[in-house]
């Protein structure tokens, strides 16, 4: 199932679809019925390069994102709740670290759901695995 919701983020991108949660903080958070609205925000060009926690570099042009809890490698469906553009990204990194945000998407995932232009939006994230 795992293998079928990867080949579906590489190639088909463009699909995507996201109330909190009070799941405990810290990493490898389960992943299962996991679903979580609140603000994302996007990477700036100046992280591309660096090692994520996942300990591969980040690719703005790749469809993946930063979260606190989710584990490293989950997928999860991104869905701008203004506009119902969604998108699948894979978890790879820890963060965002800027107060109230629940998620930081690479340029590529942003632009998708049309959150790239507006800086920020409400989100919904729905684990997959």
């Amino acid at each position: 199932m795992k293998t079928l919701a990867l080949l579906l983020a590489v190639f088909l991108p463009h699909i995507s679809f996201a109330e909190e949660n009070s799941f405990p903080d810290g990493e490898n958070q389960p992943t299962s019925h996991y679903q979580q609205k609140g603000i994302a925000s996007w990477y700036g060009p100046g992280f591309a390069g660096r090692r994520t926690a996942s300990g591969e570099r980040f690719n703005p042009s790749l469809h993946t994102l930063a979260h606190r809890t989710l584990r490293l490698g989950t997928l999860v469906r991104i869905t701008n709740l203004r506009n119902h553009k969604s998108v699948i990204a894979r978890v790879t990194d820890r963060g965002p670290f800027h107060r109230g945000r629940i998620a930081d998407l690479s340029a590529a995932a942003a632009s998708v759901i049309g959150l790239k232009s507006s800086g920020t939006a409400h989100v919904l994230i729905v684990a997959l695995g």
